[in-house]
């Protein structure tokens, strides 16, 4: 099995995207970010749901005393005002820079190893500049587990003929 098999493929973020639809995007697609294109488009950068969650929705004196909080609402945190501000902003202001990219020929250990290397869940399959989806760690365990199923039942097969 080949990475640029693994990988779904999801719309790319550009400046102007909103926030909302960066989300939408994640929701449908079920991605835990988007390359950042620019207007020729080239990768120059991307959006993690992490980042832009943290960055709009739990300041870090919030989350340094996490587990000091009770299950009581807390107003301020998640007033409706506020994410309907934070949902309206555009995605421009939260770019990342550092990219974890793979080719489609890559094996997999390698995807692996990029994704700890750059400490995240994920990495955009790119040949030829040009990107041809996303791998998330749960793809290449699913991988790794549906190709462990296929050898158990070609054994198992072998052994009742």
């Amino acid at each position: 099995m080949t990475l640029d098999q693994i990988a779904k493929l999801t719309p790319v973020a550009t400046y102007g995207l909103t926030v909302a639809q960066f989300f939408d995007f994640c929701v449908e697609y079920d991605i835990p970010g988007m390359p950042f294109v620019d207007e020729h488009g080239d990768i120059i950068g991307r959006l993690s749901l992490r980042h832009v969650v943290k960055q709009n929705f739990i300041p870090s004196h919030v989350s340094d005393v996490a587990h000091l909080m009770g299950d009581e609402h807390k107003p301020g945190l998640l007033e409706d005002d506020h994410v309907d501000t934070c949902l309206a902003l555009t995605v421009d202001d939260f770019l990342l820079t550092d990219i974890a990219m793979v080719r489609s020929y890559s094996p997999i250990s390698q995807a692996l190893a990029r994704m700890e290397k750059y400490n995240s869940s994920y990495l955009f399959v790119v040949d030829d500049r040009q990107y041809q989806g996303i791998i998330t760690r749960s793809d290449v365990v699913k991988e790794l587990l549906d190709e462990s199923n296929d050898r158990s039942r070609n054994t198992s097969d072998d052994g009742q003929k």
